[in-house]
């Protein structure tokens, strides 16, 4: 009896400490494989709505619109407010009305642009001033032209006009502005071998209610 009496109280000791809590922080150890979130996706989640376009036939295409570099023109050159001065002096004649006035050609005009060669411009907004100043004592009638500006339609620059008589010594002059805008520059010169290049002809004539 006394042997079984010491036999139950190990058993009882042994399960005592065998079940006892640890005293340090539980953990588990597991390996489970489960899904967490349950979705659907297609190309519409992928890729937003503004490059995609359906066809007729139901398939799908990327369009993809993006500016890859942008350039005003103030970043490569500046052409600057040109003023094309042409005097005649020297020219003794006497005319008859509608004769025309001797002129020497004006010289085309070269624009420095360091690293810049045009060959053509769009005048996006512009204007020519045009101011003759005449001691011909006679009203005189002048055509000047801008053969390498076009127009939208197709027409070069031209303007014709009156410009009156010199009075008592004072110069006749007329002055006016013109607009530009829309007009297409050829930069080519006179021959279209040149760049950055103008060049502008000019004819004048004694009024036909001029005298001799």
């Amino acid at each position: 009896m006394k042997k079984i009496s010491i036999a139950a109280l190990v058993l009882t000791t042994t399960l005592f400490f065998a079940c006892r809590k640890s005293t340090d922080k539980p953990f588990w150890d597991t390996e489970l494989l489960a899904p967490l979130v349950n979705a659907t996706m297609d190309i519409n989640n992928l890729l937003p709505d503004s490059i995609l376009r359906v066809n007729a036939d139901s398939s799908m295409k990327i369009v993809y619109n993006n500016n890859i570099y942008a350039l005003t023109m103030d970043t490569l050159f500046k052409i600057p407010d040109t003023t094309l001065h042409q005097a005649f002096s020297g020219i003794t004649a006497t005319l008859n009305q509608g004769q025309a006035i001797p002129l020497p050609p004006p010289t085309p005009t070269t624009y420095n642009l360091p690293n810049v060669q045009l060959r053509k411009v769009i005048i996006k907004s512009g204007a020519v001033n045009y101011k003759i100043s005449s001691k011909i004592q006679h009203a005189t009638d002048f055509v000047y032209t801008i053969p390498c500006a076009v127009s939208a339609s197709g027409i070069p620059f031209s303007i014709a006009v009156t410009v009156p008589a010199c009075v008592g010594g004072v110069a006749g002059v007329y002055n006016q502005t013109f607009d530009l805008t829309g007009y297409t520059f050829d930069l080519t010169g006179p021959n279209f071998n040149q760049v950055n290049t103008i060049y502008t002809t000019m004819s004048a004539s004694i009024t036909n209610s001029g005298g001799s």
